[in-house]
């Protein structure tokens, strides 16, 4: 699955670099939909077997739930609906939802990698959307690129059976 996810978002990238947006935005569509059922996955093989979660667990799942809610309304408000009428604004919205859905269970994985990268691609994809149907932005192909990448390859590391040791690890929650 995560294997497949890359190969959608090079096909993204593809298109993106052909300059056909909404094969680009439908291709990094499909990645997240790759990338959702490799976390719905791994949640319940590792991290739901814990039947009798903690207040604090629960805490933590109410508050990234809550927050991945709150920024698809944002980016809703702020990006999508600046978006011109028609497919094009479909096509974001449905990608906002995905990309949020995608980075909620990330964020639910208890691993700061995953966290991470989920993290920046959602923020690289901000950029992306708030340059293409807001406002400029200087340096957004930086902006874009940087986290998008690094994101993409902090997911990958840590799906690997590749481990480092305990004294390089990342803050793990």
């Amino acid at each position: 699955q995560i294997t497949a996810a890359l190969l959608f978002s090079t096909a993204g990238d593809a298109a993106g670099a052909a300059g056909n947006f909404l094969l680009q935005m439908g291709s990094f569509a499909i990645a997240h939909v790759f990338l959702i059922l490799y976390f719905i996955k791994r949640y319940k093989e590792k991290v739901g077997r814990d039947r009798n979660p903690s207040p604090k667990s629960l805490g933590y799942t109410f508050l990234i739930n809550f927050l991945c809610i709150f920024l698809a309304g944002m980016s809703i408000s702020t990006v999508v609906l600046e978006a011109p009428a028609g497919i094009l604004r479909i096509g974001t919205g449905i990608y906002v939802l995905l990309i949020c859905s995608m980075m909620n269970l990330a964020l639910l994985q208890r691993s700061s990698l995953y966290a991470l990268g989920a993290i920046l691609f959602v923020f690289s994809d901000f950029i992306l959307g708030w340059n293409k149907f807001n406002s400029p932005i200087e340096n957004a192909g930086l902006l874009i690129m940087i986290p998008y990448y690094l994101g993409q390859w902090l997911i990958y590391i840590r799906s690997t059976p590749f481990r480092v040791g305990p004294e390089m690890r990342l803050m793990r929650f």
